[in-house]
């Protein structure tokens, strides 16, 4: 016989890391992913025309294309991560509202600042609140919507201007 479940949560976060925030307009392009990528992290275009990836220099901040979403038709991996493997189609939020999981504390209306050079813990294409001496770049067009902790989440206004 099956388990029968006997406990119910009631109380749910309030989204997920690289989830659309609610159904206000938004835009999605999509690319092929040239390497694997986290949900809720900036990308960049890649190599080839179809292709994105994490940026790795200030300038491939500045050129970013977006935020990739978090999609409900993905599987964990063998490690157990959700994320846009190498070669899967990407869902890139390039209009919107994206919930992330910043570095830092963050201040509503301050500018969003986009990681490129990591090390230890630190991931490629996530947010925070300074450019951490030349580690990260600020991303035009973007800013925090809400006051957070570090890694809580919060509200990314995303509005692409290249």
């Amino acid at each position: 016989m099956a388990p029968v479940q006997t406990t119910y949560t009631t109380t749910h976060a309030a989204g997920a890391e690289g989830a659309v925030v609610d159904a206000q307009l938004a835009n999605v392009q999509s690319k092929s992913a040239e390497e694997a990528i986290p949900f809720g992290r900036f990308v960049t275009r890649g190599t080839g025309a179809e292709q994105c990836k994490l940026p790795t220099s200030g300038l491939e901040v500045a050129q970013s294309i977006g935020v990739a979403i978090r999609v409900q038709d993905d599987v964990a991996n063998a490690s157990d991560v959700l994320q846009y493997e190498v070669n899967r189609g990407v869902s890139i939020l390039d209009f919107g509202v994206v919930y992330m999981r910043p570095e830092d504390a963050v201040t509503a209306g301050d500018p969003v600042f986009v990681r490129h050079v990591a090390a230890g813990a630190e991931e490629l294409g996530s947010v925070r609140s300074d450019t951490e001496g030349t580690d990260a770049t600020a991303v035009g067009g973007c800013q925090f919507m809400d006051d957070a902790a570090a890694g809580e989440l919060v509200r990314v206004r995303v509005r692409m201007t290249n």
